[in-house]
Order: C-alpha cells, then structure tokens, then sequence
C-alpha cells in the first residue's frame, strides 16, 4: 500500500483505542517477536460494512519475554470476547518451550 492508501484510511480525531461493544465482533491477529529485540505487536478489529475497523493497535519494542507479552495480549483478546488469535508462525521457537500458564 502506498503512502497515500494508508494516509486516507487514517480517521484522525478518534481515540487510539476503541472499547468493546456488545453489537461487534472482533478479531484479534498477533506479529509475535522470537525472543530478540524485534517488537511484538497485536491488533483488534471489527468489520463496519465494506471496511475495517481497527479497534486496538499494541506493541512491545525491544527484549521481552514473549510469553509474557501473549500472556497480556490474551488478557486483553478477552475483553473483546475474542477467543482465537491469529498469527504467522515465524516465532514459534518459542511457543514450542514451556507452556504459557492459562489467563
């Protein structure tokens, strides 16, 4: 997408983070970091007719457990009443290791 797409998609004014309403369903898609010092990011959007909502964008820059940080995106995906999250399965070193305590 060139700079301009994503310039008119941008609905300046509004809060950065939107709060679950009862009449939406969400969906929630994770980048999650490896362990190093790249980011870990989660997102949460609702469909609004032919587009897309984003609802909530968070990250976590540089080292962190990244466990910890799927630990607080869960925790956060239920506030929304999501109960999958989608991912890629670039990180999942990580995910094979210790099991993440449920949430």
């Amino acid at each position: 997408m060139d700079d301009a797409l994503i310039e008119r998609a941008v609905e300046y004014g509004r809060p950065l983070e939107l709060p679950p309403l009862s009449d939406r369903v969400y969906h929630a898609f994770v980048d999650m970091s490896g362990g190093g010092r790249e980011a870990s990011t989660v997102s949460i959007l609702h469909r609004d007719g032919e587009r897309y909502v984003a609802d909530v964008v968070r990250g976590r820059r540089g080292s962190h457990d990244p466990a910890q940080v799927a630990a607080e995106f869960a925790v956060l995906a239920k506030q929304y009443r999501i109960r999958t999250i989608w991912g890629d399965n670039y990180a999942k070193e990580w995910v094979a290791g210790p099991t993440v305590p449920p949430v």
